[in-house]
């Protein structure tokens, strides 16, 4: 976190749950003010998933909650937010296995 000197706090470690990270997205996920974050995990076998870390405000976040991804190989998972739907929500879009996945936020992450 920034102390707003132009330099940065000591680096927190949150774990989504995997010990590979493919990307990470950032986004005002359910509404409440707070930025969150978005986590793509690769795996193999449907085990791929994108992972919300709500923010509480504080450069602080609660646990992953996951959402799993149909594919059957996802070595190259990304993930990046936008409102691809017009909603006014931030929703998550990404590419893997040669497919493009969104998964549209019903803002109640």
């Amino acid at each position: 976190m920034s102390n707003g000197q132009g330099t940065f706090e000591p680096a927190q470690n949150f774990a989504p749950g995997s010990a590979e990270l493919a990307t990470v997205a950032v986004g005002d996920f359910n509404g409440d003010g707070k930025l969150n974050l978005a986590v793509g995990t690769p795996g193999v076998l449907n085990s791929s998933k994108w992972s919300i870390l709500l923010g509480n405000g504080d450069g602080m976040f609660q646990a992953a909650q996951d959402y799993c991804l149909p594919s059957d190989s996802d070595p190259d998972l990304v993930v990046a937010a936008g409102d691809f739907n017009g909603d006014g929500h931030p929703d998550l879009a990404g590419g893997y296995a040669g497919e493009v996945v969104i998964l549209f936020n019903a803002a109640n992450w």
